[in-house]
Formats: C-alpha cells, sequence, structure tokens
C-alpha cells in the first residue's frame, strides 16, 4: 500500500513482511537507494513514534524504515513468553532486513527497541552500520551498575 503523493510529507510504503511463521508491518519512506536507517520503537509504543523523525531523515536522503515489532505487528503476536526472547527479537530484525535485501543499517531504538538495537549489534555486527541507542545503556556497562552502584540498589518511596 502507497500513500497519495499529493499528500504532505514523505511518501511511504506499508510493507508486510514475512519472517519464519510471522508478518511484520514495515514502513518505507524516501529514497530506495537512500543510505538506510531502521527504526525500533519502545515499548508500549509502536513505530508509529517515530513519525516526526521520518521527515528531516528523508530530508537528509535516508530510506527510513520502520517496523511494528514481535507483540505489535498484528500476524506477529505469540502468546508464549518464551517466543519474545531476545534471540527470537534479534532474529526478526536481521530477518526483515534479509528480506528487504538490505545488508547493514544505522540502527535507531528506543526503550525496549534499543535494548533489541542493542542485542542486533552484539550479535551481526555486519549488520549495523551505526547504533543509536535512546534511553538504555550499553549491557556490560547496565549490568555493572546494578552491580556496584548503591544508588541502583536504592527502593523509590511509595
Amino acid at each position: 500500500m502507497t500513500r497519495d503523493p499529493s499528500a504532505p510529507g514523505p511518501v511511504a510504503a506499508l510493507r508486510d513482511v514475512t519472517v519464519g511463521s510471522f508478518t511484520f508491518r514495515v514502513t518505507d519512506t524516501g529514497r530506495p537507494r537512500g543510505r538506510p536507517v531502521l527504526l525500533l520503537h519502545g515499548f508500549p509504543q509502536t513505530s508509529w513514534c517515530w513519525r516526526h523523525l521520518i521527515p528531516p531523515l528523508v530530508a537528509a536522503g535516508h530510506r527510513v524504515l520502520t517496523l511494528d515489532q514481535r507483540g505489535y505487528s498484528p500476524g506477529a503476536c505469540p502468546e508464549a513468553m518464551e517466543d519474545y526472547a531476545g534471540e527470537h527479537l534479534v532474529s526478526d530484525v536481521t530477518g526483515v532486513l534479509d528480506a528487504l535485501r538490505i545488508e547493514s543499517v544505522d540502527l535507531v531504538g528506543h526503550d525496549w527497541g534499543a535494548a533489541v538495537a542493542w542485542q542486533v549489534a552484539g550479535h551481526h555486527p555486519e549488520r549495523v552500520t551505526t547504533l543509536t541507542a535512546i534511553s538504555v545503556p550499553h549491557p556490560g556497562a547496565f549490568m555493572e551498575a546494578l552491580a556496584s552502584d548503591p544508588d541502583q540498589h536504592l527502593v523509590p518511596p511509595t
């Protein structure tokens, strides 16, 4: 499905991308040969949260992809908790890239999407040109802070 080209803003193609037994909703906006940027949303958001960032990225010449992740794409909502393990979320991202024939991306994640982005970069560094993680620190630094920073052990007042 393609948006009306006379509408304001960049033209976006809404794609259903099949990865394994799931179908993910992906919006593809901008130049088809532009440098690809993949935006991963946080919890409990959807890819709609990126709507204000897409136009400036497209104006800069990028191809911008937003992905409604597992649990948010209507065709990718398994019921079992174990189906949301990190390795599955990483495979979803790389599977979408494979289906779209994209070798590597500038990967941007917010909140839960940042946690997924860190894992994609850690397990598949060849697929990530740059990584921007918003609201979630590097996993090693986070674990170190949890283990050694006394402030992280404080319980907030109720």
